[in-house]
C-alpha cells in the first residue's frame, strides 16, 4: 500500500480534552458526526445502489484511490468479489 501518518489518542485523554476545552468538544463532535454520516452513506449505498453504481460513484468521488489501492481491496470495500469488479470494469470499458 503506502506510508501514512496515524494519529491516535487514548479514550481517557480524549474525555479529558473534552472536559477542559469547549473548542476540543466542538471539534470532536464535528469529526464524530462527519464519520458517522460517511459510514451511514456507505451502508445506504450498499443496500440501494447496484454494484456498478457503487463502482461509478467511487470513481467520481475518489478517482485517486484506483492509483493507490489494489483492485481486490477496492472490490471488498464495494462489497464485491474481485471477479465481479473485473466484470463490471470490462462492461464499462466496452460501452
Amino acid at each position: 500500500m503506502e506510508d501514512l501518518t496515524l494519529w491516535s489518542i487514548h479514550h481517557e485523554d480524549l474525555k479529558e480534552l473534552y472536559s477542559r476545552s469547549q473548542a476540543g468538544l466542538r471539534v470532536g463532535k464535528a469529526v464524530s458526526e462527519m464519520l458517522y454520516i460517511q459510514k451511514q452513506q456507505q451502508q445506504i449505498d450498499l443496500l440501494t445502489l447496484t454494484p456498478q453504481d457503487r463502482y461509478l460513484k467511487l470513481i467520481e468521488s475518489r478517482p485517486e484511490i484506483f492509483q493507490r489501492t489494489p483492485l481486490k481491496i477496492i472490490a471488498s470495500y464495494l462489497g464485491l468479489t474481485a471477479e465481479s469488479l473485473s466484470r463490471i470494469r470490462k462492461r464499462i470499458i466496452e460501452k
